[in-house]
């Protein structure tokens, strides 16, 4: 089994992320993951503000930096598995993780943070991505997840109070969703870890996401000073 980051970010895209897609992968190694998912910041922020791209150019270089780290990965001896985070402009701090083969998605949707919650799920959902809610109870601005519109939700992120992670647990149980467990990586590996363990034959984007969507899964929470 394989244990995997499920939630992190590098500089190439996410601005508020500190290292790059090949520290991202040492810094993960050395807390001891053998995997990750690279869930980099798809929103609105990112295009305009931060990269000054139009979103088709800007969808581009977010496909490229994705190649990049599995390109890095495999040097390493690390999985790593696309994925990104969107944010819905429609609602205050709302942000959706898909899972799987993003790149065909993005291509044909180069702008999602545009589209409802609803629409997100259905366009998602046709091209074989795991939908979650990331950080739903978060003290910094607490969103009531909308469980039809979604296959699961985060349960545990390290950078959420304990109050938040419960409150997503009794969330996920009443709703019948799976839940998902992360660090929201940006820099460094200097508190608490988590992550999910899949087996050896899950090798590809979508393998990933049939393996999510399946909802069994072992999880891990653990300490580090990496």
């Amino acid at each position: 089994m394989l244990l995997i980051e499920t939630h992190c970010h590098s500089n190439e895209i996410s601005a508020c992320a500190v290292v790059t897609a090949a520290e991202l992968l040492a810094h993960a190694r050395a807390a001891g993951f053998q995997g990750i998912a690279l869930t980099n910041h798809y929103s609105e922020y990112n295009i305009f503000t931060h990269f000054k791209e139009e979103p088709r150019v800007f969808c581009e270089r977010f496909i490229r930096t994705l190649d990049a780290a599995k390109w890095e990965g495999e040097r390493r001896g690390m999985r790593v598995f696309s994925a990104c985070e969107v944010s819905l402009n429609r609602y205050e701090w709302r942000d959706i993780i898909l899972a799987g083969d993003v790149a065909p998605f993005l291509r044909a949707c180069p702008e999602p943070y545009r589209l409802t919650q609803a629409e997100l799920f259905a366009r998602a959902s046709a091209f074989g991505l795991f939908a979650y809610h990331a950080h739903p109870f978060r003290a910094v601005a607490p969103e009531t997840p909308e469980a039809r519109y979604l296959h699961g939700i985060e349960v545990y992120n390290a950078h959420t109070h304990a109050a938040g992670n419960a409150a997503a647990r009794k969330f996920a149980r009443a709703a019948g969703l799976t839940g998902l467990y992360g660090t929201d990586y940006h820099g460094w590996y200097d508190g608490t870890c988590a992550g999910i363990y899949i087996p050896d034959r899950v090798k590809t984007d979508a393998d990933y996401a049939a393996f999510l969507h399946k909802g069994r899964f072992k999880h891990k929470v653990f300490p580090s000073s990496k």
